[in-house]
């Protein structure tokens, strides 16, 4: 009827452009919220997998204190039966070797230095090794919901767009920034002495600046706490990672902001008491995607104030 009404072909045109953005702007409004409505429903996903991987854990942990007639022992050497069962249906020995780390480190009681020394690997590798195995035996406990939920948005998207939607997350301001600014002015002094120490160990962080060299050394640095506790104590390595949570300790206590110093907590009890993320999440109060924010926004602190690197808007889109 409003056509009918209109002479002018241009004002036609105009008023069917307008009715388009209309439904267009209803329908993205109804989309939006039900994409919002299945990302809550795939984070409850998460985090019950979280909790059951947290509990498996702490029952083969227990295993050996349980009564060998014990029937949720008899379970879990169930699971082992089906992991070693799984392990020689293999042809290459990769899953043979996992599946005996992780009975070295649960069954046998071996701690980690001990198990990379008899396997031949590094105290890293037997760190995945154990997480690796931790993965099948979800899936021979409690079968397709022992699978880790993805929580990627309806349309699959390149690792890339997920990554820099994690990116852009954790560079933005949540009002931490003015601080660790202020802080990394008094620190100034030190940023060479930090830049070599830190060159020495890791040689790669001492590439030329190019596009994306923020993302790699922030990589490089995350892989350093990542390994802290298969360092030794009079490694280097392990010096450097000590110094650099002090200088963020420092800050944290000199701003006396509270996300700040709950960011320092979580990322100690993330890489130096290696917690799993669902039992920080528990302990603090906070949700899994803010550990990993938290964990993520810690190295981009450490950056500016050991080094005075800043993330620049390039290296914020990825």
């Amino acid at each position: 009827m409003l056509k009918q009404a209109v002479c002018n072909a241009k004002e036609v045109a105009d008023i069917e452009l307008m009715e388009a953005e209309v439904k267009f702007y209803v329908a993205s409004m109804v989309l939006e919220e039900l994409e919002k409505k299945c990302r809550a429903y795939d984070y409850e996903l998460l985090k019950a997998y979280e909790e059951k991987r947290s509990s498996l854990i702490k029952a083969f942990s227990i295993m050996n204190l349980l009564p060998e007639t014990n029937p949720f022992r008899v379970w879990l050497e169930d699971l082992l039966r089906m992991s070693m069962t799984f392990a020689q249906s293999q042809r290459d020995g990769l899953y043979r070797r996992r599946h005996n780390s992780f009975i070295r480190h649960y069954v046998l009681r071996q701690d980690i230095e001990a198990i990379a020394d008899r396997q031949n690997i590094n105290e890293k590798t037997v760190r995945m090794d154990i997480e690796h195995v931790l993965d099948k035996m979800m899936v021979f406990a409690f079968g397709i919901d022992g699978l880790k939920p993805e929580l990627d948005d309806f349309a699959p998207r390149p690792s890339t767009a997920r990554r820099a939607r994690r990116t852009g997350q954790f560079s933005s301001d949540d009002g931490t920034t003015v601080h660790v600014e202020s802080f990394a002015r008094r620190t100034a002094a030190r940023w060479d002495e930090f830049f070599k120490a830190t060159a020495e160990v890791i040689p790669e962080f001492n590439s030329p600046v190019y596009a994306g060299s923020y993302s790699k050394r922030h990589a490089l640095l995350d892989n350093l706490f990542s390994s802290y506790n298969g360092l030794k104590p009079d490694e280097p390595a392990r010096d450097l990672v000590d110094r650099l949570l002090v200088l963020h300790q420092e800050c944290a206590d000199y701003s006396q902001n509270e996300r700040l110093t709950r960011r320092h907590q979580v990322f100690k009890m993330k890489y130096i008491e290696n917690v799993a993320s669902s039992v920080i999440a528990r302990t603090i109060g906070v949700s899994t995607g803010t550990v990993y924010l938290d964990v993520k926004k810690t190295i981009r602190d450490i950056m500016l104030l050991a080094f005075g690197m800043k993330q620049t808007e390039e290296t914020k889109e990825d």
